[in-house]
Formats: C-alpha cells, sequence, structure tokens
C-alpha cells in the first residue's frame, strides 16, 4: 500500500484522494493553474512508493525540483510562474554544493543540490576509539567533527 502523495502537492490537486491506496492502484491529479499546459495526469502505486511522470508544467518554466529531506523558496517570478528558488534542508541534512539561487532557463531548471543526511555516532565507533558511548542517538552534521 501506499499513503497519500506528499511531492509536488503545491502544484496538483488529486481527483481520487484516500489515505491510503492498494498496491498497482492509480491515483489520478490535476494541475493547477499556472502549471496547467498539460491538464493532468497518473501516478502509480508500486510496493509503497508512487511511480509515473510529473507532466505539469508552463509555458515558461515546469515547477522547481523537489529536494528530497528540503525544500524550496522562491527567490523570483516571472507573473505567477516561478522562475529562481533556493534551496533548504531539513534540520541537520547540509547541501552538496553552495549555490546562491536556481535558475530555470529556456524551460529547464538547473540540476538542484542534494540533502546530504548526518553522521550517527555508533557502537562500533566508540569501540574504535575507546570513548564512553553517548546516552542518547548522536547526529553530526555532513563534514562537520564532534568533540567528545
Amino acid at each position: 500500500m501506499c499513503s497519500k502523495p506528499t511531492k509536488y502537492m503545491t502544484f496538483v490537486t488529486l481527483l481520487n484522494e484516500k489515505n491510503e491506496y492498494n498496491n498497482f492502484e492509480n491515483v489520478s491529479y490535476k494541475c493547477n493553474s499556472p502549471y496547467d499546459k498539460i491538464p493532468e495526469g497518473t501516478w502509480m502505486c508500486e510496493d509503497k512508493e508512487w511511480h509515473g511522470d510529473f507532466v505539469c508544467t508552463s509555458k515558461i518554466c515546469p515547477p522547481p525540483p523537489h529536494l528530497e529531506h528540503g525544500d524550496f523558496n522562491v527567490y523570483r517570478k516571472n507573473g505567477d510562474v516561478i522562475t529562481e528558488v533556493y534551496y533548504t534542508c531539513k534540520r541537520d541534512y547540509v547541501l552538496d554544493k553552495q549555490q546562491e539561487y536556481y535558475t530555470c532557463q529556456n524551460g529547464r531548471w538547473e540540476t538542484p543540490p542534494k540533502c546530504l543526511e548526518p553522521c550517527e555516532i555508533t557502537p562500533d565507533i566508540t569501540e574504535k576509539y575507546n570513548v564512553q558511548p553517548p546516552q542518547y542517538k548522536v547526529f553530526v552534521k555532513h563534514g562537520d567533527t564532534r568533540k567528545t
């Protein structure tokens, strides 16, 4: 089963919305204006994940790319169409590259960054370095060091 889709929800309206969908069940969506150049599409639930193309686009740009473990903030619009964004990651995740903003040019978005997940201090690390294990889970941002 799949739970209700979460990607791209600000750009679509689900036509047969439910909280859960069976394996191989389809969900249809309508593209919201101004991203309704192609009016609607379908995703299929398969092994707890949604599969299918995201077809919503405008005459100028499609919606900004989805960022796993992060989100975008609008930097610039052309009318109602988003043309520049900057990305942020959720807590303890960091962007793999620093760039002020990402632009849509000629109907295509620049390749977005990735959010790198934090490292967890695990028992094998504490044993290897002969340090006292933490009392609770400890996460360290990618690229950072933690002194104990």
